[in-house]
């Protein structure tokens, strides 16, 4: 899941989805040009990043066990798969997603065979199948993009995690110097107890031998 391309993306968008999806059902066809033959396409506006969309339309078919698609004249091909989802024949889907950072469109071609690209005049049920399923990518985006809110979260907390054993690491390491610190000094009040005591004693034996000579 490309979450590095998604780190700046909040909660907040997620909750626009969730409004934008109640309110909207914008995909509609259009006629695009491929192979330079004009042809009907179908096309959805989201009010997300192109990176969100991308990620989760690749989502979408790769949990429908769709191959990886190839780049053909600027779109991404799925070539002869089956997508019950759009279709129960075996179809061509052809797909490009465009967009900035705060918007998205997604423009889907879907042929039964070569050249023949599905419309709502020659396949009315397939076009309403791939109308419905642009209009769901925005929620299936919602849900997508929360999933990245939680693994972005999880890396802060595993982050947060190591930083916490580091510091009682340290903490550590601090406790046992402070040990060895104070026991050093006990030694050496001690060492100085006795050596001011020895000085005591032998200034005493000093005055002691100053006194005799007064005798």
């Amino acid at each position: 899941m490309k979450t590095k391309m998604m780190r700046r993306i909040s909660a907040f968008v997620v909750a626009g989805l969730f409004a934008f999806n109640a309110s909207a059902q914008n995909a509609h066809e259009v006629s695009v040009s491929i192979n330079k033959e004009t042809k009907t396409a179908f096309q959805a506006d989201y009010p997300v990043s192109d990176d969100l969309i991308k990620i989760t339309l690749e989502d979408r078919l790769r949990s429908a066990n769709l191959p990886k698609g190839k780049s053909a004249k600027g779109y991404t091909l799925y070539k002869e798969v089956v997508f019950p989802e759009l279709s129960t024949n075996k179809i061509d889907i052809y797909t490009k997603v465009d967009g900035k950072k705060t918007n998205a469109t997604i423009v889907m071609l879907v042929a039964t065979g070569y050249d023949n690209f599905i419309s709502s005049s020659n396949d009315a049920a397939t076009a309403a199948n791939v109308i419905a399923f642009l209009n769901r990518l925005v929620s299936d985006a919602a849900t997508m993009q929360i999933k990245i809110n939680i693994a972005n979260q999880e890396d802060v907390v595993k982050n947060a995690e190591k930083e916490l054993k580091k510091t009682n690491n340290d903490n550590a390491d601090l406790l046992k110097d402070k040990e060895k610190i104070e026991k050093k000094i006990v030694e050496s009040n001690s060492t100085v107890d006795k050596a001011s005591k020895s000085l005591d004693a032998e200034r005493a034996k000093l005055e002691s031998l100053k006194a005799s000579l007064g005798k």
